[in-house]
């Protein structure tokens, strides 16, 4: 049976037990456009691998999400501010190819870095 998923690329690995890997990726699922993958994985880079539950969001959602949570006091204030400073890319689109770098002033974002001054 053909694979019904392609990763596009490993964000982060988080919380992980026993056999079950908590990964947050970027995965086009049958072949449709690439989506923030949060979920619960067996098997992992194995022939085996499968989801065994998680949650697909456009890079939007994802945004709204991350809003939602910080928003609802959920995030240790100091370590998210410390990611804001230290974070490279900008995600300004639905995939990985319309990431940009923060400091590409070519592109016209919000930076949220300058209210942390």
């Amino acid at each position: 049976m053909a694979k019904k998923y392609a990763v596009v690329c490993e964000i982060a690995e988080f919380a992980s037990t026993g056999s079950t890997t908590n990964l947050i990726r970027e995965i086009s699922w049958f072949d449709g456009e690439p989506k923030i993958d949060i979920g619960k994985w067996v098997g992992v880079n194995t022939e085996t691998e499968y989801r065994k539950s998680g949650l697909a969001l456009t890079v939007s959602e994802a945004n709204d999400l991350t809003e939602t949570l910080v928003r609802e006091g959920f995030g240790v204030h100091d370590k998210v501010v410390q990611a804001l400073k230290d974070r490279k890319v900008e995600r300004v689109g639905e995939t990985k190819s319309s990431v940009k770098t923060v400091d590409n002033t070519k592109v016209d974002y919000y930076d949220p870095k300058e209210m942390l001054v």
